[in-house]
């Protein structure tokens, strides 16, 4: 991406860098000159907001970081601190790290341990995976990693492609629930089908058998084709291969509310004897455990290291009317002692967009209600997108699979109602609330996408917008997607679907009320409930 000009001094929010004009596909905007290790990026209307270096704060300890450092540099056994949303979980592992002479530092993706990196002074700071991959060439030598997915293609396609009774969109869906369940066993440790498929709710429709038998077959050869290895075998086969791994007298480790059991056990495997583990998480904001991530994450944690527990509450990022309202779910929750006020504000789906502005987010527990605001705000003129572009790219394939089968576009949404209604009720018949809510969820959103819509093509075009990946000035997600940002403005739209009505295992149960705490507390300075 070539870098244009600087036009005017700005500064990156998250560095402090100078940032660079550049031009790329949807327009010019600001970039952080110390790309790759910052990634920040900046609107062209946002440029003054950042027009001089950002202040740098002087990190003074609460009292509840200075016990932890105490019980790290000093203490014995191992720890879990359960830290609450906004209360500097990364902070207090960078402060503590950089008194260390050695450890290893794990965080829970990409964008967590660059930011780790860029202010450690000492320590290997690793994802799991990137850890599972040094661990996987240190014993195997070189192999070669796959990230479009071909190992496994070339493994389960050709026996899926034999079905000569299934047409192509069909087989597609059944590679799919086939990679979904090889996935969920790799980062489960667990190779019980029928458990997996009941507990993360996969739509099997009548492929057991097959989509058993190919799930099997991809485990073995998983073990056997290591030359190549894709993103779940990187904590996997470290674990079923029994490999050795570096391992350290001291891991720090982050976000280990979403560690599933693959990470956990690559936990243990780099812990040197006698060596001392410390993980910080947040057991409310455990939100996926759709994927895999155990949703017991920190007390199975406490358990597996007989860990003492200590606490991190004090949120330094919301104000004292949001964390009051948080307290309701996490009573432990405090707001810092200098927080200001802030504000709850209701208002109607009607009125609310007229208060929407730059930076600001709007949630949901679901995608559907988000298709209308964000719509409503690209037709004013506004840049704004719901995240995931992947979804989008999904939402495609399912409107090209139903398009090819019906006449004219009213009959493909009404088939695709038909599915919905077909596979929601069989879902919840047998208590896959999760299922019912993803299959809802996707009719639903194209159906929000149709309104003033006439053809497929139309419809699709629409999808490509509003899941843009580009740089918005309002961004849209679920809460899911939401989870790590924050936003001085929050709108929450149908805050009545959480909890989810579908939701009934109790697992389920708990994971809405996760929803519900991580929606609020990403607010910083106002929460606004938006109602019908």
């Amino acid at each position: 991406m070539p870098i244009v000009s600087r036009a005017q001094d700005v500064y990156c929010p998250s560095c402090g860098t100078a940032m660079s004009l550049r031009k790329g596909r949807y327009g010019s905007f600001y970039g952080c000159s110390s790309y790759p290790k910052c990634k920040k990026i900046v609107n062209l209307d946002d440029a003054p907001l950042y027009a001089s270096p950002p202040v740098q704060k002087a990190f003074t300890p609460s009292s509840y970081q200075e016990d932890i450092r105490e019980f790290a540099l000093h203490g014995n056994g191992h720890g879990i601190v359960k830290a609450r949303a906004g209360s500097g979980k990364t902070t207090t592992n960078v402060w503590i790290g950089n008194e260390m002479r050695d450890f290893l530092g794990v965080a829970f993706n990409t964008h967590i341990q660059r930011a780790w990196a860029a202010k450690a002074r000492t320590g290997v700071i690793k994802t799991w995976h990137s850890f599972g991959l040094w661990a996987i060439r240190r014993e195997l030598g070189r192999v070669e990693v796959d990230s479009d997915g071909a190992k496994l293609r070339a493994m389960i396609w050709p026996a899926i492609d034999a079905q000569r009774h299934l047409e192509y969109d069909d087989k597609r869906a059944l590679f799919g629930t086939t990679r979904q369940l090889i996935s969920l066993a790799k980062n489960t440790l667990n190779d019980d089908f029928d458990q997996l498929s009941n507990r993360y709710g996969i739509a099997l429709n009548g492929d057991q058998d097959l989509v058993y038998t190919l799930a099997g077959m991809a485990l073995e050869q998983s073990k056997q084709q290591t030359s190549v290895v894709d993103f779940d075998d990187m904590i996997w086969l470290p674990n079923v291969l029994n490999l050795q791994t570096p391992q350290f007298e001291f891991i720090l480790g982050d976000e280990v509310q979403d560690w599933n059991m693959a990470q956990i056990g690559l936990a243990k495997r780099a812990l040197a004897p006698g060596g001392r583990f410390l993980g910080v998480g947040d057991d409310m904001q455990s939100l996926y455990g759709f994927r895999g991530a155990d949703a017991e994450a920190v007390p199975r944690l406490v358990q597996e290291f007989n860990a003492e527990v200590l606490s991190l509450p004090i949120s330094y990022r919301c104000p004292k009317q949001v964390v009051a309202l948080a307290q309701l779910l996490v009573p432990d929750i405090q707001a810092a002692p200098w927080a200001e006020d802030g504000e709850i504000r209701y208002y109607t789906s009607d009125d609310f967009l007229a208060s929407v502005g730059a930076g600001d987010m709007i949630l949901c527990r679901t995608n559907a209600p988000l298709v209308a605001p964000i719509y409503a705000l690209i037709q004013m003129g506004i840049k704004a997108t719901i995240r995931g572009r992947d979804i989008g790219e999904g939402l495609v394939v399912f409107i090209e699979k139903y398009a090819k089968k019906a006449a004219t576009f009213n009959e493909m949404l009404m088939r695709m109602c038909a599915y919905r209604d077909r596979e929601v009720a069989k879902a919840l018949a047998q208590d896959k609330g999760s299922l019912a809510q993803s299959v809802n969820d996707k009719v639903e959103t194209i159906l929000a996408l149709s309104v003033d819509v006439d053809t497929v093509e139309q419809l699709i075009d629409k999808t490509r917008t509003i899941f843009d990946s580009a740089t918005p000035t309002v961004v849209g997600s679920t809460v899911h997607r939401a989870k790590g940002l924050e936003a001085d403005n929050v709108f929450i739209i149908r805050p009545e679907l959480m909890p989810h009505p579908m939701a009934k295992q109790a697992w389920e149960i708990q994971q809405e009320a996760n929803c519900q705490y991580v929606a609020w507390t990403r607010a910083k300075k106002t929460l606004t409930f938006v109602t019908d």
